[in-house]
């Protein structure tokens, strides 16, 4: 999973492609567990895409949900 094995770059950019693309009374989450190993970075670097979202305009909401993060890297 992105969460336990990416890194803080990637679970930011994949946290507000999520967010934008499930619209904007989405949650986001980490799953139903997480797993032992998952670096708490990743969970910070979740926080902070969250944050940083929710103070976003919704024109810039809108851009992260154009292409998965993968794809612009």
């Amino acid at each position: 999973s992105v969460m336990m094995r990416g890194t803080t770059a990637e679970v930011y950019d994949w946290t507000l492609y999520c967010l934008a693309a499930g619209g904007p009374r989405s949650i986001s989450g980490a799953g139903c567990e997480i797993p032992d190993g998952t670096p708490l970075a990743n969970l910070d670097a979740q926080k902070r895409a969250i944050k940083a979202f929710g103070t976003m305009s919704p024109t810039e909401q809108a851009g992260y949900h154009l292409a998965p993060p993968e794809t612009l890297r």
